[in-house]
């Protein structure tokens, strides 16, 4: 049987995955081929990433989560967005706790734009939907960087704008990787709060917990 193979973008979602919270694990670049399993674990062993972790984040990529293609300014990546299918709708509980997951993860206040036929937070440039889609419901996550690109066009003429400008413009990359992994979370997150629903009191599994966290997140949001 002809070995499962992993390109570019998915080798970028795997690492992205299996990464640890502001870790610098990079897939760098996927040969035209493609790259094995055994292959992704070197280089994760490389990156200070057991095998194990990448062998999941593999796994939890093929059961169908998609990484947006980076949009880019100049060759620099300046939006990054990521859908994930869900086995089912959320309820109202389940959204109230990705809401706070998200403010967490983003560290964000944000707003809760919700109504009976639509789920949405946002705060500025970035945003979380659940839409429909003929497979099912998903979560659509996706964040833009457009200061830099703004820092970049007026930095043109005075050295202090221009320096301004490269600092913006030189973090893009690490931006793109960052936000990748905490979207990474985000979708691993949502998927396992759904496998294991919330009792008939709307208690999570993980109890207190996530109450805490959710206190956290509240602490968050009202800035």
């Amino acid at each position: 049987m002809t070995e499962r193979r992993y390109g570019e973008r998915e080798v970028r979602e795997i690492f992205a995955r299996a990464a640890e919270a502001g870790a610098e694990a990079s897939g760098g670049s996927a040969r035209a081929h493609g790259l094995t399993l055994r292959e992704l674990q070197d280089m994760g062993l490389e990156a200070g990433l057991g095998p194990e972790h990448v062998a999941r984040a593999a796994a939890a990529l093929d059961a169908g989560t998609e990484v947006l293609p980076r949009r880019r300014w100049m060759g620099l990546p300046v939006a990054v967005g990521r859908i994930v299918p869900l086995p089912q709708e959320l309820t109202d509980r389940e959204w109230a706790f990705l809401v706070s997951e998200l403010r967490l993860t983003f560290d964000a206040r944000g707003h809760d734009w919700s109504r009976p036929d639509r789920r949405e937070w946002s705060d500025d440039n970035l945003h979380a939907v659940i839409e429909d889609a003929p497979t099912g419901p998903r979560l659509r996550l996706g964040i833009h960087r457009r200061e830099s690109v703004d820092w970049a066009l007026i930095g043109v003429g005075p050295l202090a704008g221009a320096g301004m400008s490269a600092y913006h413009v030189a973090g893009l990359p690490r931006w793109a990787n960052q936000h990748e992994r905490r979207m990474a979370h985000i979708a691993e997150w949502t998927r396992n709060l759904l496998s294991a629903p919330l009792d008939a009191e709307g208690r999570n599994p993980n109890g207190d917990e996530d109450e805490t966290r959710m206190d956290e997140a509240r602490r968050v949001a009202s800035g």
